[in-house]
């Protein structure tokens, strides 16, 4: 890295997915090797997360799903920050229970959501929507790698600052040579 931060990216993949969204988070797991082989970035991280969570603290009831509320809520608010909105990506939803027989609202996360920190700032996040466009993961790779052939870094985006949080390591798996996969 060019750059006297240290460029992270966290790749938060939902879970148990159909075979033709596994294949894309796979590609995009492939391209983040690439970039870090590369020197386009210092290191990545996939976050195993699961297709919902309950959307208020008091009802996640675990250290992950507590984590996970509150990466989305600061990836709203870096997206309010810079004009965008994550929202539409995080479906809010009510969920019937038939183990307590009880009803409650619930996250529904993308298929995938990428992180994009500059030391302990959040530099962006997809997907994210402007107006009527919208900015995905593999459009930011892309972006990444043409900034990593021009060697010329730019903050097109408004960072949050020290936004950056170390997710629960409950369920830690360490691939061979490649990411380090934690499982929230």
């Amino acid at each position: 890295m060019t750059s006297d931060e240290p460029v992270r990216l966290e790749l938060y993949v939902r879970s148990l997915l159909a075979e033709q969204a596994r294949s894309q988070q796979d590609e995009v797991i492939e391209r983040l090797n690439a970039l870090k082989d590369d020197g386009a970035i210092d290191e990545f991280q996939v976050v195993i997360w699961g297709r919902q969570a309950p959307a208020s603290p008091a009802q996640a009831r675990t250290d992950a799903g507590v984590f996970v509320l509150n990466r989305v809520a600061v990836f709203s608010e870096w997206a309010a920050a810079n004009g965008l909105s994550v929202d539409e990506h995080f479906e809010h939803r009510s969920v019937e229970s038939s183990i307590v027989n009880e009803s409650y609202q619930a996250v529904r996360f993308p298929v995938m959501t990428l992180a994009e920190y500059h030391g302990q700032d959040l530099a962006f996040v997809a997907p994210a929507t402007e107006q009527d466009a919208t900015h995905t993961v593999r459009e930011r790779l892309a972006h990444i790698e043409r900034e990593d052939q021009q060697a010329a870094g730019t903050d097109e985006f408004e960072r949050l600052s020290s936004a950056y949080s170390e997710p629960p390591r409950q369920l830690t798996l360490a691939g061979r040579d490649g990411p380090h996969v934690t499982g929230v």
